[in-house]
């Protein structure tokens, strides 16, 4: 390689290295936030998890994860039931960085990893997974966007891997006070019938430990599954309009 080449390479990078270092037209700056999960549980039932993530990757990113397990098992004479409701209600301000900046666009997308079991006479769901946009004013809360992920349901006897995204949707935005609400729902419950010793129906979107290792056999169908991406993601990206792009994936 001749000398010329070399510098050529190296100029390269180094402007490869400054163009992505450098500050974003517009950007996130978060604000108050309230969060919860809120668990039930009746009769031979657990939950666990409940983790509740807010994460500014970078300036003009926001990444918001919240997990949860529910599992239910049978008993004599006695149904069970296990509930986990997650809610996560988080302000931001969007910025616009470059005075010259006349519009942007906001990207939102979700993705939601786990796993449903189902052994028979009971259920085991995820009833729903949203994200909902909206701007403040002084007096009103303004709804811009609603992004759902399907909701999913193992039916008897049936175990489920579950992969699911939706997205991204864009918005027009400005300059102002935004908020996001995020939501996830899970569901566990077992006949009174279904007293067989570790078939118990369970939801899990949490990674490990979040679900007592004693309530899987070692049958498992999921047995050595990878977990460490189970939750329910939320993504937003905002970028200059001209140059708004999908967000990657969580």
């Amino acid at each position: 390689m001749t000398p010329r080449c070399r510098w050529a390479i190296v100029w390269a990078v180094l402007a490869a290295g400054a163009s992505h270092g450098a500050d974003p037209a517009v950007s996130f700056r978060l604000g108050a936030a309230d969060a919860r999960a809120t668990p039930t549980k009746h009769g031979h039932a657990h939950t666990g998890g409940g983790n509740i993530d807010v994460r500014q990757p970078a300036p003009d990113t926001l990444l918001i994860t919240v997990t949860g397990v529910a599992v239910a098992g049978g008993l004599p004479l006695c149904p069970s039931r296990a509930t986990l409701e997650t809610e996560v209600c988080q302000d931001f301000v969007i910025v616009f960085d470059k005075p010259d900046l006349a519009d942007a666009t906001l990207s939102l997308q979700g993705r939601v990893v786990g796993l449903l079991r189902n052994p028979c006479r009971g259920n085991a769901e995820m009833p729903h997974a949203c994200a909902r946009l909206s701007f403040l004013t002084d007096s009103q809360e303004v709804e811009l966007a609603t992004l759902c992920v399907p909701a999913q349901v193992a039916s008897c006897k049936e175990n489920r891997s579950i992969y699911a995204r939706e997205g991204p949707m864009t918005v027009p935005v400005k300059p102002g006070r935004y908020r996001l609400r995020q939501t996830l729902g899970l569901l566990a419950a077992q006949s009174w019938r279904a007293v067989i010793p570790g078939h118990a129906a369970a939801a899990e979107f949490a990674p490990a430990p979040a679900l007592n290792p004693t309530w899987i056999v070692y049958s498992d169908p999921f047995h050595g599954a990878a977990k460490k991406d189970f939750g329910f993601h939320v993504i937003l990206k905002v970028a200059p309009a001209a140059a708004a792009a999908d967000p990657a994936a969580p």
